[in-house]
């Protein structure tokens, strides 16, 4: 019975910090008055990032982010930071139009351009941005 009640504790408290905190993070504003929901929390946000850093593989962290980015709504800011946890430009571009869809704020997924480091992978990402619009 004890545990019962330490657990319905700690989901009430879930609840009331995702309440609190779900639209108020260093990821970027993403309120509901601006015309659109908003992406992952900030503390789901994190333990994705702790899960893929986790990861020894890029390619493992790869198939993780991928998944995540499919299956979640995200800001830009987000998209941006599950990005530059990739050294190679080709999981880079190819985490850039995967995440593109399920983005919550495309007007400003040009701060994604950002993170390449070649003009090519910028001008492929705003290819498939314009083919998928």
């Amino acid at each position: 019975m004890k545990q019962e009640n330490r657990l319905r504790r700690n989901s009430d408290r879930d609840r009331d910090y995702n309440r609190d905190n779900e639209y108020s993070g260093q990821w970027g504003d993403h309120d509901s008055h601006e015309g659109y929901a908003g992406g992952m929390s900030d503390r789901e946000f994190r333990q994705v990032l702790n899960s893929i850093s986790d990861e020894w593989l890029e390619s493992n962290k790869i198939k993780s982010a991928t998944q995540i980015v499919k299956t979640n709504t995200l800001t830009a800011a987000q998209v941006k930071q599950l990005v530059l946890m990739f050294n190679f430009e080709s999981n880079k571009l190819e985490l850039a139009k995967q995440a593109y869809l399920n983005t919550v704020d495309k007007k400003n997924y040009y701060m994604i351009n950002d993170v390449f480091s070649f003009n090519g992978s910028r001008e492929e990402l705003a290819r498939y941005i314009r083919s998928v619009q």
